[in-house]
């Protein structure tokens, strides 16, 4: 096992640093060092991997985070907030926040709360795997990922700390609504109490039974009611399977769905939300300072390369007729199964549900192009992910009503993105008035935060004309364009062939991410998908597999900075400066390569990703 001792040296200048066999201290009365420092001898650390030695000698207390998800999830639910601060990753992919031990003459210890809310504590009397060791079942390195100045710990780690999590609690009584037994006359939905009633096929079981206990929990049933109802309905069979721990095992899952339904991200249906109004809306302000030291999380986009992020709004233009309600389909077929699109010329990072509202095709047709799709994907078990709003619904955004009916349905199922196809059909103001088209565009803005979900719409384009820009062939008023979050366009690309139609995918504005080069799409004209044409592009695969050959070969596994590979990759494959950078962000966001920083500089290595193409 090769560590980096010279990191590790590094280190000990401030911290207490003691030897580790994998991630266990070995050394007889390693936790002295928690309040004084160890002397540093290299040759304790050959061969080994370094841990720092929490509390007072090192002056750290860490946030060991194991379940990012789970962790992001409480925080949501808790309001906990997180300054920015020295952040390391961990060999086997969870996050190390290093914070200052606070100087007040109080022991902040361990605490284990991987179970309940996704990390642990690390305090006095505890160590944490020092940057610079390797995993002992995976082989990765510990690496820093954020070198910043050690923040202050907030408030609510601290008081984790300090004390018991079972300290007494304010006592607040819960008010259930009184349930006469009869499953007709709970306040919900009816889908809900058909799930209720009837058996659910294995493999779904998990996520409808959440689904049930979230609408219960919404509509105020106590606990000893709830699980009335797992044990006398089809909703209970995995329930029951679980014997004499049955209720202990279901207890945390009715706290689980009550916490969601009354974190303040999560939108009540019945709920008068007013959009306009100024009355019910709080004017907040943040400082510069509190603004740089707050650590955003990561959140997983919904389309990657800044296209599509979490709540944000994508406009696609066409002309008629040229099938944009096929990629509607298409892309909500691939957002649910989590593929990327185009052989990865769109990335989709997870699995979506998608909530799709259109008037211009009739189920029948909606129902011959989905059966045509799965088949020429090879998909023969499509998730539940894909909800279609009845066709007959007659939308304006303008209309309250209308608006309150549609955050309704995308909170109803759980969808992360919903789209509206074609934008005419949802309002019935003038297109080309800038003010009137702004608002329309900022409702479907306020469904987004009411619900969470990411907005796709689809538009026209006006009649063309010779020498027009695409930005300016977007119908109607400018208001439209400065809307989106991201402008794509989607036009024939020449006549084709007898056989083949040729798109043209152009990315018009990507607010949130970089240029990029438009696509060819190619589809057959007797099929309903896309694949991507390879007509003047480069093999990005084959560049991927040559770079991390050059890695591997050249630099040994380690490419020492951006500049070193750049000239390798230049030299290799006769391309820019430029284009070799781009290509290098492109294989490190596909997991090809893997960007560390080692000694102040970025290196890289081959990632995980390489072995998906080999």
């Amino acid at each position: 096992m090769k560590t980096d001792i010279k990191l590790f040296e590094k280190l000990s200048k401030k911290r207490s640093l003691i030897p580790l066999n994998g991630k266990a201290a070995f050394e007889k009365g390693w936790t002295k060092y928690c309040e004084e420092k160890r002397d540093f001898k290299a040759s304790d650390f050959e061969g080994k991997n370094a841990g720092i030695a929490c509390g007072p000698a090192s002056g750290i207390i860490v946030l060991d985070i194991d379940d990012p998800e789970l962790f992001r999830s409480t925080r949501k639910e808790k309001g906990w907030r997180l300054r920015s601060t020295y952040k390391v990753l961990t060999g086997g992919g969870g996050y190390h926040h290093y914070f200052k031990y606070p100087d007040d003459g109080r022991i902040y210890g361990n605490k284990g709360l991987k179970g309940k809310y996704g990390f642990d504590i690390r305090g006095h009397g505890g160590q944490v795997v020092a940057p610079g060791s390797v995993h002992p079942d995976t082989g990765e390195f510990y690496d820093v990922v954020k070198d910043r100045k050690i923040a202050e710990a907030p408030d609510w780690l601290l008081e984790l700390a300090a004390h018991s999590e079972d300290k007494p609690k304010e006592d607040l009584k819960e008010t259930f609504e009184a349930w006469d037994g009869n499953i007709d006359s709970l306040r919900i939905s009816q889908g809900i109490k058909v799930l209720i009633q009837h058996r659910v096929p294995k493999g779904k079981r998990s996520e409808e039974m959440m689904r049930v206990l979230a609408a219960l929990a919404k509509a105020n049933i106590s606990d000893p009611d709830i699980i009335k109802i797992f044990e006398s309905h089809g909703i209970g069979e995995k329930y029951r399977e679980k014997g004499q721990y049955r209720e202990k095992w279901l207890r945390p899952q009715i706290d689980k769905a009550r916490s969601f339904v009354s974190s303040p991200d999560t939108h009540n249906k019945n709920q008068s939300l007013t959009l306009t109004s100024v009355e019910n809306q709080d004017l907040t302000f943040t400082s510069v300072q509190d603004l740089l030291a707050m650590d955003f999380e990561n959140l997983t986009p919904v389309i990657g390369e800044g296209i599509l992020p979490e709540t944000c709004g994508l406009l696609i233009a066409g002309d008629s007729g040229v099938g944009k309600s096929l990629i509607t389909l298409e892309w909500a077929i691939h957002l649910a199964m989590g593929l990327d699109l185009y052989g990865g010329g769109l990335l989709i990072p997870n699995a979506r549900k998608v909530m799709i509202f259109q008037r211009e095709n009739i189920p029948p047709t909606v129902q011959e192009r989905m059966f045509g799709m799965l088949e020429e994907l090879g998909i023969k078990d499509l998730p539940d992910n894909i909800f279609f709003a009845n066709q007959e619904f007659r939308y304006n955004v303008s209309d309250y009503e209308c608006v309150k009916k549609m955050i309704s349905a995308i909170n109803e199922s759980g969808a992360d993105v919903y789209i509206a196809d074609p934008l005419s059909s949802f309002h019935t103001k003038d297109e080309n008035s800038n003010i009137e088209m702004r608002r329309v565009m900022d409702t479907f803005t306020d469904i987004s935060r009411a619900t969470g979900a990411a907005v796709i719409i689809i538009h026209h384009f006006k009649k063309p004309q010779k020498g027009q820009l695409d930005v300016n062939r977007v119908r109607g008023a400018k208001s439209l364009v400065d809307w989106a979050d991201t402008l794509l366009t989607f036009e024939v690309k020449t006549k084709g062939s007898d056989t083949v139609h040729k798109r043209k995918l152009g990315f018009i504005k990507i607010r949130n991410g970089r240029e990029k080069d438009a696509l060819t799409l190619n589809r057959e004209k007797d099929k309903f998908t896309h694949i991507l044409s390879k007509e003047g592009q480069l093999e990005l695969e084959e560049m991927a597999l040559d770079t991390a050959k050059i890695i591997e070969d050249h630099f040994e596994g380690m490419a020492p900075s951006q500049r070193a590979l750049v000239d390798e990759m230049v030299s290799t494959f006769d391309i820019s400066q430029g284009t070799a950078r781009k290509r290098i962000g492109y294989f490190v966001l596909r997991g090809y390569l893997l960007k560390i920083k080692r000694s102040n500089k970025f290196c890289y290595k081959v990632g995980r990703g390489i072995k998906e193409i080999r």
